[in-house]
């Protein structure tokens, strides 16, 4: 085990101090001497080109990265593409935990989910395909943070979650999932959205795997960074947004969920039985799950 740390509980900040890491089996290093300190409960925000080292970022936070070990504990974390299994709605957002009622009307809500399972003709009981082909991916990325917001973990890692959102989502999702529902949790938010950034506790900006800039959002102006001065004078950099309108504009969201869901089932057939040594799936003993 490497002699590196990062560490974090529940009464201290976040602490990254000097970390040298790289990717498994490759030479090059993802960072090094990398120093980052966030305090608990901070909304923070981080900025870079693509390729500069956000995601990067995150990798370190979960190790996987060799060379450098963080002790953060339980940490949510939502992905840049969004992770969907085939089952219904509900499912995919409890993972297996128990249903709270009052807690999960209150998560879908946030997430801004209501409308669309009043479109879904079983609401959230609605089956969804492998990997979410029943849904765009505004609703995948949606669903993704619900599931993240259901869990009561400290820390939040959030790669990127309004990327993918339709453009009149962005700001309730920020406002009232991110820094309202979320608002006593430590929030580390990758976004090309700058101009949503201004109540921010700390802005990080990287280039080339190194921080360029680290401080508040008032401070970006005196920066000589040009990837931020372009930033700062257009307001933000749009990413490529996915149209969460339907594929078939003479067609209404429940008519092509429910013919996608059809199209899910008949692929998806049933089997009941014993597990044949040809299924694929083993289960060792001592083995054990974790979502």
């Amino acid at each position: 085990m490497s002699d590196s740390y990062g560490k974090h509980d529940s009464l201290s900040d976040i602490s990254i101090m000097n970390a040298t890491a790289k990717w498994p089996g490759q030479y090059e290093t993802a960072f090094s001497n990398l120093s980052i300190k966030i305090e608990p409960g901070s909304l923070v925000g981080v900025i870079g080109p693509v390729g500069s080292g956000k995601s990067s970022l995150f990798s370190l936070f979960l190790n996987e990265l060799d060379g450098y070990q963080c002790e953060f504990g339980e940490l949510a974390y939502v992905p840049q593409e969004a992770w969907i299994f085939g089952g219904t709605i509900r499912e995919n957002i409890l993972i297996g935990r128990k249903f709270d009622s009052k807690l999960y009307q209150s998560v879908v809500q946030v997430c801004s989910l209501i409308s669309d399972f009043s479109n879904f003709p079983d609401r959230d009981q609605t089956l969804v395909g492998e990997k979410g082909v029943t849904l765009s991916g505004g609703q995948r990325a949606r669903i993704n943070l619900a599931r993240a917001a259901y869990g009561d973990e400290n820390i939040f890692l959030l790669d990127d979650p309004l990327a993918a959102v339709d453009t009149k989502v962005v700001n309730d999702l920020y406002s009232n999932a991110i820094c309202g529902y979320l608002k006593n949790k430590t929030r580390i938010l990758v976004t090309h959205h700058l101009n949503l950034l201004s109540n921010a506790d700390q802005i990080i900006c990287f280039k080339d795997r190194k921080i360029v800039f680290n401080g508040k959002f008032e401070e970006i102006k005196y920066s000589d960074d040009e990837f931020l001065r372009k930033m700062i004078n257009t307001d933000v950099i749009e990413p490529v947004i996915e149209s969460e309108t339907e594929p078939n504009p003479k067609s209404t969201s429940a008519d092509f969920i429910q013919d996608n869901q059809k199209e899910f089932l008949k692929v998806e057939e049933k089997k009941t039985g014993k597990l044949g040594i040809r299924s694929g799936f083993e289960i060792h003993p001592g083995s054990r799950w974790k979502w």
